[in-house]
């Protein structure tokens, strides 16, 4: 069978209990189908990590978009914390 996963953000390092999850369940439908793993992510391009990732998922696209890495709650958190540092009118 043929699958495409398309997941946002980078897979790599596995740092939390989600990331570790889908690498695994990706690393057993590789082992048993044709899986094509589509990961797109934004900030700075990454070219160790897009090199990383086709060591351990051969067959992955990445796809540097370009964009912020940034998302609407910590574009809130960041506001928040200048707005509540600034200086206080008497």
């Amino acid at each position: 069978m043929k699958i495409l996963w398309v997941k946002p953000g980078k897979l790599l390092p596995l740092d939390s209990g989600g990331q570790l999850r889908t690498y695994n369940i990706l690393r057993c439908l590789a082992a048993e189908h044709k899986l094509t793993y589509l990961s797109y992510y934004g900030g700075l391009r990454d070219e160790a990590y897009e090199s990383e990732i086709l060591k351990h998922l051969p067959g992955t696209i990445t796809l540097y978009t370009g964009a912020p890495d940034t998302t609407p709650l910590n574009a809130t958190s960041t506001t928040c914390a200048a707005f509540h540092n600034s200086p206080r009118i008497p």
